[in-house]
């Protein structure tokens, strides 16, 4: 094989059938031709795959158009792109070897949502940004809240593209609203309500998060998505997405329904500065507690008066629709490719 100056090794899942591996094929794909233009080379692997010193990687040959196997020497870096939640804990072996071979690696994990919001509510700037929250152990814990907020958001600690969220309005102290995704309970009695989101939680951890009253744009209520990069030594926002729905569905997830916006709707009414501060703040103290973080993306509420709060922190971010954010996304990450790679190589 051609000698390349940085070699990267994207995690992904092995396959029970006969695929060659489980992940985000077109990402890895863009990957591989953003750094053959810098005369460099990745190929996705499985903890399968892992020798003593040497690793069975597949690699996208462009001119051929297909996926092909061959052996590779450790990769400078590691992108941590294993897509399965339930049984990630199996690869921090594998990473930890790698940590033992002085190779970097990007991003350790998914996150425990309830773990980042006690993270980031430790660091007094970002306080304010991070709607209130309290973990679900006892009925107490819920109906407590509700007659503070009336309004929340039951989330499961973990979980990502809005699965399992519920939502509850209070509209008395006796009588209150549940809902859905897909259904609504409307003036359920409170003895009534707890049996209803035992059954739903399914023994799932939970917590409970006041809900932000959101701008709304063309009569639909909205949040931002933002993709964020380290870039040096500070964690910028590569770019805004918007999402909006109708209110009275429970997230604006596309696949839930969510529409997607372009963000010059709104653009006028976001504080820029305050997304500059939030997206540094965030990878710093993520970055100070788990690890280098080299991306996430953040699901953010506007509220009515321009405030923004910050309700998810997502480690191994989606596929970005807009196409622009997804191009600078794939430029700022091969950049951070060069960046940790070639500290690692420096220091060898």
């Amino acid at each position: 094989m051609k000698k390349y100056n940085l070699l990267v090794g994207i995690l992904a899942a092995s396959s029970p059938t006969n695929q060659l591996f489980i992940g985000n094929v077109y990402l890895f794909k863009q990957i591989q031709l953003q750094l053959l233009k810098r005369n460099g080379f990745s190929f996705v692997f499985t903890p399968q795959d892992v020798h003593k010193k040497e690793i069975n990687g597949v690699y996208y040959d462009p001119i051929k158009n297909r996926w092909l196997k061959t052996l590779f020497p450790l990769p400078h870096i590691i992108y941590n792109r294993y897509p399965f939640r339930e049984d990630e804990y199996n690869i921090q072996r594998l990473l930890k070897k790698m940590e033992s071979f002085q190779i970097p690696y990007f991003n350790r994990s998914f996150f425990n949502k309830w773990t980042i919001y006690k993270q980031l509510s430790t660091n007094r700037t970002l306080k304010p940004f991070i709607p209130t929250s309290s973990f679900i152990e006892t009925e107490k814990d819920v109906f407590s809240f509700l007659n503070k907020f009336h309004r929340a958001y039951l989330k499961p600690v973990s979980s990502s593209q809005g699965k399992g969220i519920l939502k509850i309005t209070q509209n008395s102290s006796q009588t209150y609203n549940l809902y859905t995704k897909n259904r609504s309970f409307e003036n359920v009695l409170k003895e009534e309500l707890w049996n209803k989101m035992q059954l739903l939680m399914i023994n799932t951890p939970y917590f409970i998060q006041e809900e932000i009253q959101s701008d709304d744009v063309n009569g639909m209520k909205y949040d931002l998505r933002i993709l964020v990069h380290l870039n040096q030594t500070t964690y910028e926002p590569t770019g805004i997405g918007v999402r909006a729905i109708e209110k009275n569905y429970i997230t604006t997830h596309v696949p839930n329904g969510g529409q997607i916006l372009p963000f010059q709707l709104v653009e006028s009414r976001i504080q820029h500065d305050q997304v500059d501060l939030i997206c540094n703040e965030i990878g710093h103290t993520l970055t100070y507690h788990h690890g280098v973080i080299g991306e996430f993306s953040l699901d953010v509420a506007v509220s009515k008066n321009g405030k923004l709060y910050v309700f998810e922190v997502n480690s191994k971010p989606m596929k970005f629709d807009e196409k622009k954010i997804f191009q600078k996304g794939l430029s700022r990450l091969t950049n951070l490719f060069y960046q940790l790679g070639y500290q690692e190589k420096d220091q060898s």
